[in-house]
């Protein structure tokens, strides 16, 4: 009988538990932001070309590397608004990418969606003049919603991405330093 009184606590512990992060995500905002940067010893021409051409982010982009296996599939064209990249991956998910704003070797925006979520996130490099270089800022944002367990991965989203972002940015510098 004692042992049912504690499996009985457990259970009612959990479902606490529970409840409580259930609860909780409704407290946390929607909203999401995700920066990193990172100063290139390149004139801005030359940072920008492997940024806005979509085909060219497989030479720097961590989540390509980590699957060589994605199926990667592009629009007619790979620059320029509009134009459209996407993936299925095994390990990294399936999504796609669209531009939607360029302006030229200073801004590049993207949408940016994945599969099994309903909105699209806002991506941004901005390329910005800086001592020896220019400076890359990544910047990811976009907004989830009422769900609370999506408030929850909003909550986590720098800590989930935030390593991605910096090497990403680290491969794109060494490869644009040794071009």
């Amino acid at each position: 009988m004692g042992e049912m009184k504690l499996l009985l606590k457990i259970i009612g512990a959990l479902v606490v538990l529970g409840v409580a992060l259930l609860l909780g995500g409704f407290l946390l905002p929607s909203a999401f932001r995700v920066e990193r940067s990172v100063v290139i010893k390149a004139p801005p021409e030359a940072v920008f070309a492997p940024i806005a051409d979509l085909k060219r982010w497989k030479e720097w982009g961590v989540w390509q590397q980590r699957d060589p296996l994605m199926e990667l599939s592009y629009s007619a064209s790979s620059t320029g608004v509009g134009a459209t990249s996407s993936w299925r991956s095994k390990s990294q998910g399936n999504g796609g990418a669209k531009i939607t704003q360029v302006d030229a070797s200073k801004k590049f925006v993207f949408e940016l969606s994945f599969e099994g979520f309903d909105r699209p996130s806002l991506g941004t490099y901005l390329l910005e003049p800086a001592e020896g270089g220019t400076r890359v800022r990544w910047i990811m944002e976009g907004d989830v919603g009422a769900n609370p367990i999506s408030r929850w991965f909003a909550f986590f989203m720098d800590r989930l991405v935030g390593s991605d972002f910096e090497a990403g940015l680290a491969n794109l510098k060494k490869n644009v330093e040794k071009s």
